[in-house]
C-alpha cells in the first residue's frame, strides 16, 4: 500500500459513519493541505499524470556541460600541448575535465589586468604527459587557453622569485608572481643574448614576470629551475 493510500485512509477513518458518499469524497479532497502535500510527494507513478500538483523538473536540472566539450576541442588541446612540449600527441592524455565559470579573460591574465566580469560557462581541462601536467581553460566556441599559473612547475616560479628577491633585496613574501606564460625557446640561451654560442635545440619553458609595486622582473626559464633575467623586458 502506498503512503498516499495510507494518508487517504487515515482521513476517511475519522469521518462520521452516516455521512453520504458524495460528502465523504468532497471531504477527502478538501481535508487539509497535508493531504495535498502527501499526494504531491508520495503519489504513485502515473496516478497524478496531467495534474497541476505534479512536480515539474527545472530546465537543465540534469544537464552536464562536460558532455558539451567537443572532441575537436579536445583534439586541438592535445595538439597544442604536443607542439609546445615537443612530445608526440600519443603520449599525452586528458585526465580530468571539470565544469567551470570564467571571466572575460578566461580567468587567465596578469594579476594587474582588468578583465570583464562575466560568467562564461566552460571547462577546466587537465592534460598529462611525461613530466608535464598542464591545465587549459576552454569555452563553448572551441576557444581555449593554457593556464600558465596552474601549469608551470612550482620550482620554476620559486626560482624566479628567489632571483628577484636577490636582485631587489626585497623579501620573497613581498613579491608577486604577476604572469606566467609558456614558451618554447629556439635555443639553449632561452632567446636571450649571451656571450658565446647557444645550443641549437628547442627548449620548452616559461616566461615568468615577478612584480613589486611598479617594478617588473621578466625571466626566461626552462621546465626545471634554470632562470635567466630578460633585462630589456624588465622594468627596474
Amino acid at each position: 500500500m502506498s503512503l498516499f493510500t495510507l494518508e487517504v485512509t487515515r482521513h476517511i477513518c475519522f469521518l462520521p459513519m452516516k455521512m453520504p458518499l458524495k460528502s465523504i469524497a468532497l471531504t477527502v479532497l478538501l481535508a487539509s493541505p497535508l493531504l495535498i502535500q502527501s499526494a504531491t510527494v508520495y503519489a504513485v507513478p502515473g496516478l497524478l499524470q496531467g495534474s497541476s500538483l505534479r512536480e515539474k523538473q527545472a530546465p537543465g536540472r540534469n544537464t552536464n556541460r562536460r558532455t558539451g566539450l567537443l572532441q575537436t576541442t579536445r583534439d586541438a588541446i592535445i595538439k597544442d600541448m604536443a607542439s609546445r612540449t615537443l612530445l608526440p600527441a600519443s603520449q599525452l592524455r586528458i585526465t580530468q575535465i571539470e565544469d567551470a565559470t570564467f571571466d572575460g579573460c578566461l580567468s587567465i591574465a596578469p594579476r594587474d589586468a582588468i578583465c570583464q566580469r562575466i560568467g562564461l560557462p566552460g571547462w577546466r581541462v587537465t592534460v598529462q604527459g611525461s613530466q608535464y601536467r598542464w591545465t587549459y581553460h576552454a569555452i563553448q566556441n572551441q576557444k581555449f587557453q593554457l593556464n600558465g599559473f596552474a601549469s608551470a612547475p612550482r620550482s620554476v616560479t620559486q626560482a624566479a622569485l628567489q632571483d628577484a628577491a636577490r636582485l631587489s633585496r626585497v623579501p620573497v613574501s613581498q613579491l608577486q608572481v604577476n604572469w606566467v606564460e609558456q614558451k618554447t625557446w629556439r635555443g639553449g640561451c632561452f632567446d636571450l643574448p649571451v656571450q658565446g654560442g647557444c645550443t641549437p635545440v628547442m627548449v620548452p619553458g616559461w616566461q615568468v614576470t615577478i612584480a613589486y609595486g611598479e617594478k617588473r622582473w621578466v625571466y626566461h626559464t626552462d621546465s626545471a629551475n634554470t632562470v635567466r633575467l630578460n633585462q630589456t623586458a624588465s622594468k627596474l
